[in-house]
């Protein structure tokens, strides 16, 4: 749940304070020579990604949930296909713990910390 929250308030914040769209489709399929040169052919073959406006890719990192190295590989991963095959797009990482507390609840500094992280 904290995840989603930080997902929706990162969502306003763009809409509102940025004017970003954020587009409906966030899977990107990863192309086959990325799928080879990576070796997962038998793993994921695309990434499902927080928040994609007309310009950016943003993914909300959760430090509780991603604490074990295959989950850090596979965040790399996701990345790295941004970085090198859609360089129209500027990647963002953010953390869900300075968005949210564990309620879910807005933190008191979120609105700072967007500022500060994203463009």
């Amino acid at each position: 749940m904290q995840h989603k929250q930080s997902r929706l308030i990162v969502q306003f914040y763009l809409e509102t304070a940025r004017a970003r769209v954020v587009v409906g489709g966030n899977y990107f399929q990863f192309k086959p020579k990325f799928v080879k040169d990576n070796k997962l052919e038998k793993r994921f073959q695309g990434h499902s990604y927080d928040i994609v406006t007309q310009t950016e890719v943003i993914e909300i990192d959760d430090l509780s949930s991603h604490p074990n190295k295959s989950h850090r590989i596979a965040d790399g991963i996701a990345e790295q296909y941004i970085l090198e095959y859609h360089p129209e797009y500027k990647f963002y990482r953010l953390l869900k713990e300075e968005i949210t507390n564990e309620k879910g609840h807005i933190q008191p500094t979120a609105k700072d910390y967007l500022r500060e992280h994203l463009f």
